[in-house]
């Protein structure tokens, strides 16, 4: 009697886990953002209107930019059929360099970035990297685009 009861508890909350863990694979503190989470210092997570979200984070110490920004956006992606981009990571050098990509505009502080269009997954992402130096006015700043990983 109490082994089929504890067998039934156990189903249910199996059942009850993966049913929570579908329901906020899409959240921005989600199961999938776990392990990013993990290994990066990440500064911001913001939902804006009309399904985009941007994801400003830390690079590790010697860590590659392309990888590291395609990472972000594999764990941060949003499943939404809607126009427009919706992840958008930046990868900064220190939270100092954030700081001062906020205080001053004119300064690109990015060390990278990954935009991820709407019907795109993450291994489609377009991938760019800043091969000028950091918190330098670059007034002609395009960052170089790399060809996504696969």
């Amino acid at each position: 009697m109490y082994q089929s009861a504890a067998f039934f508890l156990g189903v249910a909350l199996l059942l009850g886990l993966s049913l929570w863990l579908w329901a906020t694979a899409d959240d921005v503190r989600g199961w999938q953002t776990w392990l990013f989470r993990a290994g990066h210092q990440v500064l911001s997570v913001e939902d804006q209107p009309g399904g985009s979200r941007s994801v400003a984070f830390v690079l590790r110490p010697g860590e590659e930019v392309g990888r590291a920004v395609q990472g972000c956006a594999h764990s941060f992606g949003k499943m939404l059929l809607q126009d427009g981009t919706f992840v958008h990571c930046v990868a900064y050098g220190s939270a100092a360099d954030a700081e001062m990509a906020l205080l001053h505009p004119e300064l690109v502080c990015e060390q990278g970035r990954a935009v991820q269009m709407t019907y795109a997954s993450a291994q489609d992402a377009q991938i760019l990297v800043n091969r000028g130096e950091a918190c330098a006015p670059q007034p002609n700043y395009l960052p170089e685009y790399v060809r996504p990983y696969t």
